[in-house]
């Protein structure tokens, strides 16, 4: 009996002992178990306003082929310096998240024990018995260089900039000087640009959409293409302090061959999404010095027409619960205005923070057209600002900005910066004067190019959005074609009235299509008089009426200048 109650004894007093040290070390112990289970769910949603892209090739800028730049021109010290100086070029400007690219999403541009860009690139020199360009140069130097994307984070953080990575997800910039039976020929079979080609993709041609085409893009069907881009993503997670990762949809935007299902198509790119979601939080893929409970953001780079949603395998119902935080909606690589359902995408994604791309051009022949700057045309400051306030009026929450440092690579004109923070107010944007609304030749647009023949007579849209203190009293409406147009009888109505034509008046200040003479006798331009336009559609038809028989012309571009208000 004595035993016993000395045995109930002892185990109270250590019950108690334990509750005591317990009650003493409370806090400590909320700490330890805070780093186990982080709650990363309940931190704040992305605050940015703008989304700047950086695709690293634009530092090549005067080095020769940005594909290939000259590494006696641009030599390793001097991508380092340029890497910063892009960084710091945008540093003053408020609620932006940097997106910089290392890579075309093959070969990486950061210290990989996944694939390893300096045995990469020695093979390739090994195999072709060509030189590297300038990025290989500074990837095989891994003692004093070799880390492209450490550089960029560094610069970042010293600036007080959100840095994050973004991934293209099925590059294809490889393949268009490269053929795949060519290969393994002889040494001058392999192009220059083949050191862009990784052994993953030589290996297994057969992951490809077509194996006979390097342009046909991987195919996202193989796990091991997937677990490949997974691969890359956590050890970026792990090593670089980054605040979140963009994965790029459009570089190439073919993902599945025709015979996958779209539900199949559908699940993979969910899964995808989710399992990028988990390594991005998972809070021990974290440098030392990087938060455990720091929330990092996951970012998507997708089509503005929800018709290819399918297509890519894309479910908008699902973003959230897939862990997406951010939505860019890009029409590719130029700037589209007209055509697309701003409001349509607003209501289809209603609970994630959605951004629009702007480019720095809104028209572009093709790259062998013969024309200087490939017939590429810029966009202009009043262009950009009447495209964020459509874009705002319809519920968006931001503005992406990509290719915008190509201004001056294209046109040698300097980068328009200073309209970052203006683009990033709602207020401003929608107080702006001149409005300018285009429709272009975009991306997979259906409504342009137009070929017009005898006595063919097509309507068209164009939505305008201004504040009743601002209503357009004076403006001027342009066609522009592929082609001179001098000579040719034309009627163009809008909301029903005709339109005078009057001689072009090209404002050299606007620095668009009038810094082109060449381009000058393709316009037709005619008057608007007051009270003509609606704030909201307008409705336009124009009828062709040939100077000669079986004349065609092609409508490639319409605008709206909207110059006085009242």
């Amino acid at each position: 009996m004595r035993n016993s109650i000395y045995t109930s004894a002892a185990v109270l007093f250590i019950v108690f002992l334990f509750i005591f040290l317990m009650s003493r070390n409370d806090v400590k112990t909320e700490q330890i178990l805070s780093l186990k289970t982080v709650d990363i769910t309940a931190q704040t949603a992305p605050n940015f306003k703008i989304l700047y892209d950086n695709d690293l090739v634009n530092i090549a800028y005067g080095s020769g082929s940005w594909l290939k730049p000259n590494p006696d021109i641009l030599t390793k010290e001097e991508i380092k310096k340029r890497i910063e100086k892009s960084v710091e070029e945008v540093s003053s400007y408020k609620n932006i998240a940097h997106f910089f690219r290392p890579g075309f999403g093959h070969i990486p541009f950061w210290k990989s024990d996944v694939y390893s860009a300096k045995k990469h690139y020695e093979s390739w020199e090994s195999k072709t018995g060509n030189t590297a360009s300038s990025w290989g140069k500074y990837m095989m130097d891994d003692k004093n260089y070799g880390d492209l994307l450490k550089v960029f984070v560094d610069e970042a953080q010293k600036n007080n900039q959100s840095p994050f990575v973004s991934l293209l997800l099925n590059d294809i910039h490889h393949g268009y000087q490269n053929k795949i039976n060519e290969l393994n020929i002889s040494k001058e079979k392999w192009s220059e640009k083949s050191e862009w080609i990784s052994n993953f993709i030589i290996e297994n041609k057969s992951y490809l959409n077509d194996s006979t085409n390097f342009k046909s893009g991987l195919n996202w069907s193989n796990i091991e293409v997937r677990n490949l881009r997974l691969e890359f993503i956590k050890e970026i997670c792990e090593n670089y302090e980054i605040d979140g990762i963009e994965l790029d949809f459009m570089r190439y935007p073919r993902f599945f061959t025709d015979n996958v299902p779209v539900t199949e198509r559908i699940r993979i790119i969910s899964d995808f999404l989710t399992e990028v979601d988990s390594l991005l939080n998972d809070p021990e893929l974290r440098p030392d010095n990087y938060p455990k409970n720091k929330k990092r953001f996951l970012v998507i780079r997708i089509p503005a027409q929800e018709k290819m949603f399918n297509e890519l395998g894309l479910d908008y119902s699902k973003f959230k619960k897939n862990g997406v935080d951010m939505v860019i909606l890009s029409t590719y690589f130029f700037s589209m205005q007209q055509g697309i359902d701003f409001k349509f995408l607003r209501n289809s994604i209603p609970n994630l923070p959605i951004y629009y791309e702007l480019h720095y051009i809104t028209l572009g022949y093709s790259i062998d057209s013969g024309l200087p700057y490939y017939g590429r045309i810029p966009a202009t400051e009043a262009q950009l600002y009447t495209t964020a306030n459509l874009v705002y009026k319809n519920g968006f929450d931001g503005i992406s900005l990509y290719n915008f440092q190509y201004y001056k690579n294209t046109f040698n004109q300097n980068v328009p910066f200073s309209i970052i923070d203006s683009l990033a107010d709602k207020s401003w944007v929608s107080n702006f004067k001149p409005q300018w609304y285009f429709r272009s030749e975009g991306w997979r647009d259906e409504v342009l190019p137009e070929i017009f023949n005898s006595k063919k007579t097509v309507n068209y849209k164009l939505d305008t959005i201004f504040q009743e203190n601002l209503k357009p009293q004076r403006g001027e409406f342009r066609l522009f074609f592929d082609s001179d147009i001098e000579g040719e009888n034309w009627r163009v109505f809008i909301n029903t009235k005709e339109l005078s034509k009057v001689d072009c008046i090209f404002d050299p200040n606007q620095k668009t299509f009038e810094q082109f003479t060449y381009f000058n006798s393709k316009f037709l331009c005619y008057d608007i008089q007051r009270n003509l336009i609606e704030n909201g559609t307008n409705n336009i038809k124009l009828s062709y009426l040939p100077s000669e028989a079986n004349v065609e012309k092609k409508l490639i571009y319409y605008d709206l200048i909207l110059k006085e208000y009242f």
